[in-house]
């Protein structure tokens, strides 16, 4: 069986400010069923046409985008699988600049890609995915406070992985092609 693959461009924390992302996820998982992925925000995702194109526009979006710093405000709670618990991030008029480097982002990432899923930049990062009952997300999230100090994000990686993301084994098909230094 041939399963549709997707190919996602993730925007990924430095050596600074992974390790309390980590640990947010790491009590997370204390408290819920579920798994997880390094810790990322989605700028883009598109039907993967093939492993060298994705490593191409990933190269092309990286050389142009310097660190970006975002300021967590709160960890919430979503009825997806793929939202089950998620760090929200402040949308105050000083983070304006940091919304806007990742809305370029993931323009350059859509002008070179076919568009064919329609994705929409929501920028959150997942601590865990899972599929306990809502209550019991709503209750994680309000037991854990978000990291009080900006996060630097440095990297930018392409992953394969399942067009549909419903299950712990389509989480543990996710395969990283590349990773990129933004400049």
């Amino acid at each position: 069986m041939n399963i549709p693959q997707a190919v996602s461009y993730w925007l990924m924390p430095d050596q600074q400010s992974e390790p309390a992302l980590e640990r947010l996820s790491d009590c997370a998982q204390q408290q819920m069923n579920g798994c997880r992925l390094p810790p990322h925000i989605t700028l883009y995702s598109d039907h993967l046409d093939s492993p060298e194109r994705a490593i191409e526009r990933l190269v092309a979006t990286a050389d142009q985008q310097p660190p970006i710093r975002l300021q967590p405000q709160a960890i919430e709670a979503g009825a997806l699988f793929t939202q089950s618990l998620v760090i929200r991030f402040s949308v105050e008029a000083r983070e304006q600049a940091a919304h806007a480097a990742l809305q370029t982002c993931c323009e350059h990432l859509r002008q070179r890609s076919a568009n064919a899923l329609g994705y929409r930049l929501d920028p959150h990062l997942s601590l865990l995915y899972s599929h306990d009952a809502l209550p019991i997300r709503q209750a994680c999230a309000t037991a854990l406070i978000p990291p009080a100090t900006c996060l630097r994000f440095d990297r930018i990686s392409a992953v394969s992985h399942p067009l549909r993301i419903q299950t712990i084994d389509d989480i543990a098909a996710f395969t990283t092609l590349t990773t990129q230094q933004l400049n």
